[in-house]
């Protein structure tokens, strides 16, 4: 049994992180059906999450993500995207790799509901979480 713990904070930081990843997903593909397909298949990937990570996304309450533009949202997710990998490597590599696998599989996911095939705007938005879980 593991015995890491994260503060209220550390939890909000990983919550802040991978539901936006779910809305910036959402936020980035053209269509009403489309962006609720991929922000309920997405945020359905991360409630299945195991480990410190799941325990951590699955806390309430939600992170608020409002923001007055896709860029606002950004603003906050790309940061928390950095510290959730910055701060879950310091106390559990394992647990980082975790979270790493749990957003790509959001991220498959999400792509999943365009026969695997994400649209370009998307794609472009993949590629700068790919970038911010790699930093």
């Amino acid at each position: 049994m593991s015995t890491i713990t994260l503060s209220k904070a550390d939890t909000r930081t990983l919550q802040t992180a991978a539901y936006g990843v779910v809305t910036l997903l959402a936020a980035a593909d053209p269509g009403m059906i489309s962006s609720t397909r991929i922000s309920t298949s997405a945020a359905n990937a991360l409630r299945t999450a195991t480990g410190l990570v799941g325990h951590a996304l699955n806390d309430k309450p939600k992170p608020n993500l409002k923001a007055a533009t896709l860029a606002g949202v950004a603003d906050l997710v790309f940061p928390a995207l950095t510290e959730s990998i910055r701060l879950l490597t310091e106390k559990s590599p394992t647990e980082a790799e975790n979270f790493r696998r749990t957003i790509a599989t959001a991220i498959a996911t999400a792509a999943q509901t365009r026969g695997g095939r994400p649209h370009p705007t998307t794609a472009e938005l993949i590629r700068k979480i790919n970038s911010a879980l790699a930093s």
